[in-house]
């Protein structure tokens, strides 16, 4: 539901005891990654695929829907929820 030209952001914080866990994307023209672990002393910068995680997931529901078999990853079931879910909202907001 993103214009075109607009990118899909991504991201999560983890606070643990010892340290702080960050992970920051960016999808659509450019990809964009980056998870660093923080803790007292330090901060480490954690090297991850440059691959687009958010394609790679529309391109393994894809498959599925069309070989016609259930994904480990993501039951086809749990999908239409969540589009129906997308879809009311966006007719909320107009």
């Amino acid at each position: 539901m993103l214009p075109g030209k607009s990118p899909f952001y991504i991201g999560f914080t983890v606070i643990c005891e010892k340290g702080t866990i960050t992970f920051d994307g960016k999808y659509g023209e450019e990809t964009e990654q980056e998870m660093k672990i923080y803790n007292d002393d330090k901060v480490k910068k954690i090297s991850i695929p440059s691959n687009n995680d958010y394609e790679e997931v529309i391109k393994h529901v894809i498959s599925y829907i069309n070989e016609d078999k259930n994904s480990s990853v993501i039951s086809i079931n749990e999908a239409i929820k969540s589009l129906k879910i997308a879809l009311a909202v966006k007719e909320a907001l107009n």
